[in-house]
């Protein structure tokens, strides 16, 4: 099975960002805040934004490299045409097993909710 993360399931512009951070449903729990904006005929793209807040480098990049396993592990159980920008929540400590749950549950929840409105 391929696990790679190509340029076409990233968010790589700044208006990409700004669109979804702008128009986007914001969900999240204890470990992660997801801006979810759906995107008919696009594939779901991952974007992240890890501050500085959440702590030094060596944690950014932990963050990074558990979110960006947990989207490539999940992907193909996440709703299809979605933009995430995902953040960890501030003191949520870095576990793949619980960035996966999260991010499983929260997207499937968004789903949910642009289905109620």
């Amino acid at each position: 099975m391929n696990q790679s993360f190509p340029k076409s399931r990233r968010l790589l512009k700044p208006y990409q960002f700004d669109e979804v951070q702008s128009k986007g449903l914001v969900v999240s729990d204890e470990v992660l805040v997801i801006k979810v904006l759906w995107q008919p005929q696009q594939a779901t793209r991952l974007g992240l934004a890890i501050s500085r807040q959440v702590g030094n480098a060596v944690v950014r990049n932990r963050w990074k490299r558990i979110v960006r396993e947990a989207f490539r592990q999940e992907l193909k159980n996440l709703p299809p045409e979605l933009d995430l920008v995902i953040r960890p929540r501030r003191g949520a400590v870095p576990n793949l097993a619980s960035v996966i749950r999260s991010l499983s549950r929260l997207c499937h929840q968004a789903t949910r909710r642009r289905k109620r409105n």
